[in-house]
C-alpha cells in the first residue's frame, strides 16, 4: 500500500508571479508617495530611491 503525500509545490511560475505582483505593488506605493509629498527633498529621496 502506497501512501500519498499531498505537498504543496512552489513552482518557478508561482515564485515569478509572486516577484512581478510584489515588485507591481511596490511601484504603485512609491508613484502614490511621490505624488502626495510636499517636500521637495522627500520628493527627490523617493523619485531617486524608486530607480
Amino acid at each position: 500500500m502506497i501512501k500519498s503525500v499531498n505537498k504543496a509545490l512552489i513552482t518557478d511560475e508561482i515564485i515569478a508571479t509572486d516577484l512581478l505582483v510584489s515588485s507591481k505593488t511596490a511601484v504603485r506605493n512609491y508613484a502614490a508617495a511621490i505624488t502626495k509629498t510636499i517636500s521637495p527633498e522627500v520628493h527627490r529621496m523617493l523619485k531617486k530611491t524608486a530607480r
